[in-house]
Parts: C-alpha cells; sequence; structure tokens
C-alpha cells in the first residue's frame, strides 16, 4: 500500500485498511468482538465439560461483547455523522 499512511504501534489495533483507504473503527467495537470470541469459546468449553459456571460466565462475556459493540458501533456513527 504505497502511500498509505501506517498508523502508530499504539492504534494499531483500531483500523482496518480496505483498498488502500484506512477505516478507523473505535476500540469498543474491537473489544467487544474480543469479549464475544472469548465467551463463544467459554461457552462451549462448559458445554462440553458439563460446567454450569462456565457456560454461564461465557453467556455473560458474550452479552458484554455485544454490548460493547453496540457502544462501539454508535460511536463510530457519531463520528461519521460529524465530519
Amino acid at each position: 500500500m504505497r502511500g498509505t499512511r501506517v498508523p502508530s504501534k499504539r492504534s494499531l489495533g483500531s483500523f482496518i485498511a480496505r483498498n488502500r483507504e484506512i477505516i478507523h473503527v473505535d476500540n469498543d467495537r474491537v473489544k467487544g468482538a474480543v469479549d464475544k470470541a472469548k465467551g463463544s469459546l467459554k461457552e462451549a468449553a462448559g458445554n462440553l465439560t458439563g460446567d454450569a459456571k462456565l457456560q454461564a460466565e461465557g453467556k455473560a462475556d458474550k452479552a458484554k461483547g455485544t454490548v460493547q459493540n453496540a457502544v462501539g458501533s454508535a460511536k463510530d456513527a457519531l463520528r461519521e455523522n460529524s465530519k
């Protein structure tokens, strides 16, 4: 990607590069996606082992990730509308 500005290490996780265009993504969206994935893994592990506590933790992490992702989406929408 010649001519494209490379972000610093600090903001590396907060963008997605598509077709030589940098699209900024709010960190809450990234964290939300990570929490949802972590929750899915915990829930699956709980299902495999029959551990109800681990299943519940997984469901809670997935819900937390969904909310955090929605907050990040709202921030992105506000940022786009303010341009």
